[in-house]
């Protein structure tokens, strides 16, 4: 595909040009990572996502804000290629660095405690899955999100409830 031929070109031109660790060579393995994707590879994806996130590790260290983000699409990429448990993982460092850094009912907790109740779901455990679905869907709603952390955060309250049988009504 000419989109994914394009973003390997972009990738080796960047990996050629700027020093390693630079944070643009790690957004160029992201994109490329999100092509692999749309294009059903998911295992190049994850391979992609693992060294992006290595290079902004290094760049910035272990326990910065810049890093939820791409943990939490690290986590998405697992759980393409049905390692929830790792994505479990991924999306809980994603989630505490997220309230260290911002606080706890910043927008920066919408996307790991979407993946957390995704992965939960896919663990078999209703309960939690709706815990942090609920939990994703309120900040969502009192910060303001964008439609797509707030759809995804919807969708998840939406499957968690229909996991754990419970309607809205029951919901608080």
């Amino acid at each position: 595909d000419l989109a994914l031929v394009r973003a390997n070109r972009a990738h080796e031109i960047l990996d050629a040009a700027l020093a390693d660790g630079h944070p643009e060579v790690a957004t160029a393995l992201e994109t490329v990572a999100d092509i692999h994707l749309e294009q059903g590879m998911p295992r190049r994806a994850l391979e992609n996502r693992r060294k992006a996130l290595s290079l902004r590790e290094e760049a910035r260290g272990t326990e910065k804000g810049e890093l939820v983000s791409p943990l939490v699409m690290l986590g998405d990429a697992q759980r393409a290629v049905d390692k929830p448990e790792d994505a479990q993982r991924s999306y809980e460092r994603a989630l505490q660095i997220a309230e260290a850094v911002r606080g706890p009912a910043d927008l920066a907790v919408v996307q790991p405690l979407t993946g957390l109740a995704e992965v939960r779901l896919e663990l078999g455990d209703s309960s939690g899955s709706l815990r942090h679905a609920q939990r994703a869907t309120r900040v969502a709603a009192e910060r303001t999100a964008g439609p797509r952390p707030m759809g995804r955060a919807r969708f998840a309250f939406a499957r968690a409830l229909r996991a754990t049988g419970e309607g809205p009504d029951q919901v608080r």
